[in-house]
């Protein structure tokens, strides 16, 4: 069995699928929902940091988060954007029961199951979207982006964090995810994470490079940012 990345030159990166590879992400993050946020906390953190210092200055009516888990980014949003709708969706109805009994009866925050590539929301209904740690789980990363941009407003904004393959650490953690992690699909390039979102309609502000705290103390874990708007006109 093989599976295709689209690569930044457009051409298709083919791979072969490994038996462990195969086994259903959305069960993985079924299982892993009770100790998520307890086993990643720093990770997050780190993470949730840098995405909001992305989203200074703005002030979004609506906000989707595309792969939410345990919808723990929200805490943050909230106190940052308090007159903001927020709604998360996830593949993995553990994190999602997880995620409402977070925020219970909170009228302004709401959770559903569903998939990236398939999102269940009309065209141009959210000011922002946000996908963070989630891309290298998606099987079809094209079609994510893709679902991400059609639901954005023109002139909306776009922003994913993601692990990345620039670094040899990465690299390596990537081969090695493809064989023992089933949660895990492929983990992109910079270049490749902008090539996606150019290609369906974003223009793009900033990538950057930066690295965080993994299961260890060092920060040798690659993450990449990408930051863009949504062209007023599609191309």
């Amino acid at each position: 069995m093989t599976t295709s990345v689209r690569c930044h030159n457009d051409q298709h990166r083919v791979f072969t699928e490994s038996p462990m590879l195969s086994k259903d992400t959305t069960r993985a993050y079924h299982r892993m929902a009770p100790r998520y946020d307890s086993r990643w906390h720093r990770y997050m953190e780190e993470v949730f940091d840098r995405a909001l210092r992305y989203m200074e200055g703005q002030d979004p009516l609506g906000v989707l988060d595309v792969g939410c888990g345990t919808g723990e980014f929200f805490r943050r949003l909230k106190i940052q954007f308090p007159e903001a709708v927020f709604v998360g969706v996830d593949p993995a109805a553990g994190m999602i029961e997880a995620a409402r009994r977070k925020f219970g009866t909170d009228s302004q925050v709401s959770f559903q199951c569903a998939l990236a590539e398939a999102l269940p929301f009309r065209e141009g209904q959210f000011d922002w979207v946000i996908c963070l740690n989630a891309l290298h789980c998606f099987r079809d990363a094209q079609a994510a982006v893709g679902e991400m941009v059609r639901v954005l407003r023109p002139g909306g904004r776009f922003l994913v964090i993601d692990w990345c393959r620039d670094a040899w650490v990465c690299r390596l953690l990537n081969q090695w995810c493809r064989w023992f992690d089933p949660a895990h699909a492929w983990m992109y390039t910079a270049g490749e994470l902008r090539h996606m979102a150019e290609s369906r309609g974003i223009q793009v502000i900033r990538v950057d490079r930066f690295r965080v705290s993994g299961p260890g103390r060092l920060q040798l874990w690659e993450m990449m940012a990408c930051l863009g708007e949504k062209l007023q006109v599609r191309f």
